[in-house]
């Protein structure tokens, strides 16, 4: 009976992974050490998404940005208040320039403090770029030592409607 349990643990982590992997398309490609900086390799972002709750809360900050048509789709919410609107392309050449100054492409995939903490907040952090490149870093109650998160919001909280 055990090993009967064992096996069925391992095959439905098994297929959670295959499952996990599945949901990125076969293209992209994670930002590696070696385009961090180089906007030539790097490429230019084309979907920026991110997000921070509190525990048991609706988004604290949440923001996404997706370029279509020349155009710029943003979605930003702050508590109970959301806008959607689109805006000039232009701004996400600023947030490659973001992302380039503040070695976001050096930040680690998961975040987690010393010491386990059951309440706070956890955050995600997507940038997609028009060369099939992605980046995506998340955590719990910690969070890189750039000032990158906060910058990207400060940038998409001034964007005039």
């Amino acid at each position: 009976m055990t090993k009967l349990v064992t096996i069925l643990i391992v095959s439905s982590l098994l297929l959670l992974v295959v499952a996990c992997n599945a949901s990125k398309p076969a293209s992209d490609k994670p930002v590696g050490s070696a385009v961090v900086n180089n906007p030539d390799t790097l490429g230019k972002i084309v979907s920026l998404e991110y997000v921070e709750h509190g525990t048991m809360a609706q988004p604290t900050d949440y923001f996404k940005l997706v370029l279509e048509k020349g155009k710029v789709k943003v979605k930003r919410q702050r508590g109970s208040m959301v806008e959607e609107f689109t805006t000039d392309a232009s701004v996400m050449d600023s947030l490659t320039k973001v992302y380039i100054d503040c070695n976001v492409g050096e930040w680690k995939s998961n975040y987690q403090p010393s010491i386990e903490v059951m309440d706070g907040y956890s955050w995600n952090f997507e940038a997609k770029f028009d060369n099939g490149r992605y980046k995506y870093s998340h955590g719990n109650n910690a969070r890189p030592g750039s000032n990158g998160l906060k910058e990207f919001s400060t940038l998409v909280w001034n964007i005039k409607k």
